[in-house]
């Protein structure tokens, strides 16, 4: 074990000693402030695409705004955020994308923004797990698609600063509320599902499926004695017939509604991967295969959902941070499958 420990870390070693590095100046620029460029501590973070290695750290800037970093050769996605200790939230962020050579200049604009702490409860208040979306007034920092832990709270730092609505909804229930997010802020925002419990049990499933199979068996005791009376009528479907019938009801993709709730805030990418997933999964479980035993390798997602192996990368990430997949890596082999979360909606 402790042999296997020594290789590894001799062969990250030469890895890192053999990669390309360039030296990568940083310029900031601050908007809607009077702060001096080196008062407050940067936070930085380089993701490099295709090789999913990321890069992060705490820095001081010279008096324009300016620090200096090593980074990898490729195209990588820079983050930068301020955080002045005198206020509760984040109070600056910015993003670029750039490619790394031998000698690089980059630049970074820092909007404004604030952070909030969002909390969805029941009707008795209890916490409950539910996917939050944040819109915001303005296009800057970071919105779209959250999703609670079991305590029933998220975190959503870099909100651009103006005017936000938060959203949640579970089963036929949605809430929203508009906020307003300043800088260097931190809120706590509440979304209570009114007229929802979730310790309540629902007896409306079972009633319907009472009234779909007494609907069934009047529609067969009907059909039956119709066939009884017309049997010379009757003809057999052809064995063509059959195989198209058969061929359809394996293509169809049974998705719940609450899926599909959670897929509409999906990008196409996202979409394409998600859909693939639960195909192979419904086939497996046709052959009598466990739904939390299932997983595909990276290689067949690549081929089956035809999303180039560059862009892949990303859109794992993405969906492994809003708790729909799970990716575990096992050597060179990454083991893909949906979350127990996701695949119980």
């Amino acid at each position: 074990m402790r042999l296997t420990f020594i290789l590894i870390s001799i062969l990250a070693f030469v890895q890192l000693a053999f990669a390309q590095t360039a030296s990568l100046t940083v310029e900031t620029q601050y908007i809607d402030t009077a702060i001096p460029a080196s008062s407050v501590p940067l936070s930085y973070k380089i993701y490099y695409h295709g090789d999913d290695r990321i890069a992060q750290g705490t820095i001081l800037p010279d008096d324009v705004g300016t620090f200096i970093i090593d980074a990898f050769w490729g195209f990588a996605e820079l983050s930068v955020s301020a955080d002045n200790p005198s206020t509760e939230g984040f109070d600056f962020f910015g993003q670029t994308s750039f490619f790394v050579n031998e000698s690089k200049s980059v630049s970074v604009v820092l909007f404004p923004v604030g952070s909030a702490r969002v909390l969805v409860v029941d009707e008795k208040r209890q916490p409950v797990e539910a996917p939050v979306r944040i819109d915001c007034s303005r296009s800057n920092g970071v919105q779209g698609y959250f999703n609670t832990d079991k305590f029933g709270v998220v975190k959503a730092d870099f909100l651009p600063v103006g005017n936000c609505v938060f959203r949640s909804a579970i089963k036929d229930i949605v809430i929203s509320k508009n906020v307003e997010v300043k800088k260097g802020s931190k809120q706590e925002v509440v979304l209570e599902l009114e007229g929802y419990n979730k310790n309540k049990k629902d007896y409306s499933i079972l009633w319907t499926i009472g009234i779909i199979i007494i609907l069934v068996s009047l529609i067969i005791l009907f059909l039956k004695r119709k066939r009884k009376n017309k049997l010379y009528d009757v003809k057999e479907p052809s064995e063509k017939n059959k195989l198209e019938e058969v061929k359809e009801e394996e293509e169809k993709v049974i998705v719940s509604s609450a899926k599909e709730d959670i897929m509409t805030a999906l990008n196409k990418k996202e979409k394409q991967v998600v859909k693939f997933l639960l195909e192979e999964q419904q086939a497996a479980e046709k052959e009598g295969k466990s739904a939390e035993r299932f997983y595909i390798s990276q290689a067949t997602l690549v081929r089956g959902a035809d999303i180039p192996k560059t862009s892949l990368a990303r859109v794992l990430e993405s969906l492994t941070q809003k708790n729909i997949l799970n990716v575990e890596k096992i050597g060179k082999l990454k083991k893909i499958s949906l979350t127990e979360w996701f695949r119980s909606k």
